[in-house]
């Protein structure tokens, strides 16, 4: 895909209702008791600014605004919605798809932790469900949690068009280059690293369906709503990649995160090390193989035993063969 500048033209209200939509989503975290949710929130909201102000607009130059608001208190809002917003959603998302489910009768033989509409177990700093969720239940929420997240995403850009409060224009743009490609090969590399790590393949498409959904909304938003132009394999290619840079490192450190006995379907040992464990049995199998062919192979020294033993043998024939005849000749001249 050829370099191309991507920016985003408002007004000033929207900046205002985006702020408070985000609050919202904050409140909905806090009365929910989402603590994992929250920290997330808290770090992808550094993570972002970093790589917006510090590394695309301080650092490499890339990132242009035109805007009546400081260039660092701007970078910090266009920074907190996507990292407020999206990291939460998808741990929740990882939550509600990854862990064990129950059965239909709410029973599980493992006790699950999940942080959220639970208490805190102090004894170990880990937010304990006090009961597993259902199949239904983890559905319902996912559904629930979208829906808020469509909405926050969406809403916003819309109420702009319905309020005149302040019409002061807006546009934040960023020059690509040739970071498309770049972003492709880390989106491989990414993804390569969790199939080396032996993740199932339906795993895998569900944690791609995750960043593709999250992303998608943003960018949808922003099209449908006119802030961003420009044309759909722009907006497709942005919803598959630019989420999923994160998805897999996301979800290995969400993974670290859990209890060892709680985390889902993958074994440390089993996946990390099993292609080497298979290579140490064979190296040792081989080793064995080697000293069984060498023990059957006859030495220098066994060989002078075994002439020794037969030149005994042989002396022994005929010493006994010696006596043989002496004994007959002796009786034959008896019987003369």
């Amino acid at each position: 895909m050829k370099s191309e500048f991507v920016d985003r033209t408002f007004d000033a209200d929207y900046i205002y209702f985006d702020i408070l939509f985000l609050c919202i989503w904050i409140l909905f975290l806090i009365a929910r008791k989402k603590k994992l949710a929250l920290l997330w929130s808290l770090i992808g909201l550094i993570v972002y600014y970093i790589v917006d102000y510090g590394i695309w607009y301080s650092w490499q130059g890339t990132r242009r605004t035109n805007c009546f608001v400081n260039p660092a208190l701007l970078m910090f809002w266009v920074s907190s919605t996507p990292g407020v917003v999206h990291p939460a959603w998808v741990v929740m998302m990882f939550e509600l798809t990854f862990l064990k489910e129950t059965d239909n009768n709410g029973s599980s033989g493992t006790k699950i932790q999940i942080s959220g509409d639970s208490d805190a177990d102090s004894s170990n700093g880990v937010v304990a469900e006090k009961q597993p969720l259902s199949s239904e239940e983890r559905t319902r929420q996912r559904i629930l949690w979208t829906i808020l997240f469509f909405s926050v995403q969406t809403i916003p850009a819309f109420m702009q068009k319905g309020f005149d409060w302040d019409n002061r224009t807006c546009k934040i743009g960023r020059h690509m280059g040739g970071n498309r490609w770049k972003m492709l090969l880390s989106l491989v590399i990414g993804y390569g690293y969790l199939c080396w790590r032996r993740i199932k393949v339906k795993d895998l498409v569900k944690l791609f369906l995750i960043g593709f959904i999250g992303e998608g909304i943003f960018e949808f938003a922003f099209y449908i709503s006119g802030i961003r132009t420009g044309k759909i394999d722009v907006l497709l290619f942005d919803s598959a990649i630019e989420m999923n840079l994160g998805i897999p490192w996301m979800f290995l450190l969400w993974r670290w995160m859990l209890k060892k006995d709680q985390r889902p379907y993958y074994d440390e040992q089993y996946c990390v090390l099993k292609w080497l464990n298979s290579f140490k049995c064979w190296v040792t199998c081989s080793k064995n193989k080697r000293k069984k062919s060498s023990s059957s192979k006859p030495t220098s020294s066994d060989s002078e035993e075994v002439q020794l033993n037969n030149n005994q043998n042989s002396l022994d024939i005929e010493q006994q063969s010696s006596s043989n005849d002496e004994l007959s000749n002796y009786t034959s001249s008896n019987s003369d």
